[in-house]
């Protein structure tokens, strides 16, 4: 009956989706605005021509999304676009059930899972990328999947829910690869859900060999075009530079006027000491020119003590903040973005705080995707779409237990 009830929520999901994806058609919203839909063209292109190389300029870039896309040029160039974006509303709606099942490993309450079901369903900012040509979607759907079955291994112990866990997690490192941050906390999960360090280890090894299994073909791959292995994708020293330059302060703390000229520039991270960086040394290849934007990216702070320390403070604010960033988005959409959010924010800190306490390991999960979260945001910077399609599904499953919460406390009070 609960399965049934799941699949209902799923199909109510499917319909919101499609419903916002005909909108696009009648609000002029063109799927090719956002998320580096230029590059994934490219390579996606590339590959139908035989070319296999996933250099896209600024760094090497995470394959599987430029494969989904080159697949839907096989199928239909010119409806590409249109089958990527059924895709993803399809895998989005898998993510509905896959998450609700999720919530009823931690809490063992159909009531909220059902309610974080209908809230997955039309919350704005889960769904907000299923029309955009990225890579977002797929990847926030891999996760919600993965987890799924990480948490079902803790809870059963049965190797093939490892397995499916290393699978499908190993997918989701390489369609967005920051979550390759989260590697040594799955250790930890591990370990505290397992009375056995031996036991652990051996579960952190078959995890360990699929995922450098499942990496070959793309550290082949690179080898054979650029001459280095690598585990998905190369950028580290990219995105660290990109985070700790005089531009990006200024555009942190003191923005040019939005739609400026020089505002669009910043904007599209078109930073002078990135393009410096890369003309003086345009013979090293992207794991060697990583290593000088760190060195750059760490001399700026050592030269600019008060300006990293300030930096840092603020990319925390906007790590937990809610909504949209105010300084580049109009007023109206900010406010939109920050009272749907904080209702779910406050909620889920809630939830969290109180049952971290009460059982800290039964939601070990949640920990350890905040703290990645906050490192990745500290060390390099607060990107809110890494946020919302990282964190936020999750933030939901505690903000449904606090929903639960109240209402079982009104009940009680006989006030419904």
């Amino acid at each position: 009956m609960n399965k049934i009830k799941y699949i209902h929520i799923c199909f109510l999901g499917l319909s919101v989706r499609l419903f916002y994806l005909l909108s696009t058609y009648f609000l002029n919203i063109s799927p090719t605005d956002c998320c580096d839909w230029t590059r994934y063209d490219e390579l996606s292109t590339e590959i139908l021509l035989g070319n296999y190389n996933m250099d896209g300029g600024a760094f090497i870039v995470a394959p599987i999304f430029p494969i989904i896309v080159a697949f839907a040029k096989i199928v239909s160039y010119e409806n590409s676009i249109l089958i990527v974006q059924l895709f993803q509303i399809l895998i989005s709606t898998l993510s509905i059930f896959f998450l609700m099942k999720l919530s009823d490993l931690i809490f063992e309450n159909k009531s909220i899972s059902i309610i974080l079901g209908l809230i997955f369903s039309f919350y704005p900012f889960t769904f907000w990328f299923v029309i955009y040509m990225g890579q977002e979607t797929i990847f926030q759907s891999l996760l919600i999947i993965s987890f799924y079955y990480l948490l079902k291994f803790n809870k059963y112990e049965k190797i093939k829910d490892l397995i499916f866990f290393s699978i499908i997690f190993s997918l989701t490192i390489h369609t967005k690869s920051h979550v390759v941050l989260f590697i040594p906390f799955i250790f930890i999960i591990l370990l505290l859900n397992c009375k056995s360090i031996n036991i652990t280890l051996k579960n952190f090894f078959i995890f360990s060999f699929i995922l450098f299994f499942l990496s070959l073909p793309q550290s082949i791959n690179n080898k054979n075009y650029n001459g280095y292995h690598i585990l998905a994708t190369t950028g580290v020293g990219y995105h660290f530079l990109v985070g700790h330059n005089d531009e990006f302060y200024k555009m942190l703390t003191d923005p040019p006027e939005r739609g400026s000229e020089e505002y669009n520039k910043i904007w599209g991270m078109d930073y002078e000491v990135m393009r410096k960086t890369r003309e003086k040394n345009n013979n090293l290849n992207h794991r060697e020119l990583d290593k000088v934007r760190v060195s750059e990216g760490i001399n700026w702070i050592l030269d600019n003590p008060y300006k990293a320390t300030n930096l840092f403070f603020i990319n925390i604010k906007n790590f937990i903040q809610p909504g949209f960033n105010r300084l580049h988005h109009a007023d109206l959409k900010w406010l939109i973005s920050f009272l749907i959010s904080l209702p779910i924010y406050i909620l889920a800190y809630y939830g969290i705080f109180r049952n971290v306490k009460h059982d800290y390991k039964k939601h070990t999960l949640i920990i350890c995707l905040f703290l990645m979260m906050l490192a990745f945001s500290s060390i390099f910077f607060t990107q809110n779409r890494f946020r919302v399609i990282t964190l936020e599904p999750f933030y939901l499953i505690y903000a449904s237990y606090s929903i639960n919460k109240i209402y079982q406390y009104l009940r009680t009070k006989k006030i419904i």
